[in-house]
């Protein structure tokens, strides 16, 4: 860099320089040695080759961080998603962990979970047969109405649910 500005202020003396200097003692042509020439050439060409490298460095470096700043901005993204499927899959653990206690402890939640999920049928409950868009209903009534322990056992009642044939 201080090639080029001492390459510019050596033309600039030398014109100067010139003009300064009174009209008696200045030949009317001035002539620049072609050696002079060249090496200002060569000075230029060199400063512009490192001005070019330092802008492509420049141009590099600016390109590896776009490219570093996107990678990181995905990266904490998937982040984020993961450290919500973890707190979700912490919560369904927590339940379940909940439940198989109660499984192991209360006869009412064995006998809700047999009747639920398997369609077992108390030995003192009446089945009502009715239409399939209606059982969900009907379901909830007689579970509703037979909240009294008994020993259930697995009766066969042509589709009352699915599970219990």
């Amino acid at each position: 860099m201080s090639q080029a500005a001492d390459t510019f202020w050596d033309e600039r003396v030398g014109s100067v320089g010139a003009a300064s200097i009174p009209a008696a003692h200045v030949p009317t042509r001035v002539r620049v040695k072609p050696l002079a020439r060249r090496r200002a050439r060569t000075h230029r060409l060199v400063d512009a080759t490192v001005l070019m490298i330092i802008l492509a460095a420049a141009a590099t470096c600016a390109s590896v961080y776009s490219r570093a700043r996107a990678e990181l901005s995905g990266a904490l993204t998937k982040h984020e998603a993961t450290g919500e499927k973890v707190r979700d899959l912490r919560i369904k653990v927590e339940t379940l962990e909940r439940d198989v206690q109660q499984l192991r402890t209360d006869s009412r939640a064995i006998e809700l979970l047999a009747r639920q999920k398997y369609g077992y049928v108390g030995s003192g409950d009446v089945v009502i047969k009715l239409a399939q868009a209606q059982s969900d209903s009907a379901t909830r009534t007689v579970k509703e109405t037979s909240a009294r322990a008994s020993n259930l056992t697995p009766r066969p009642s042509d589709g009352y649910t699915d599970a219990s044939n």
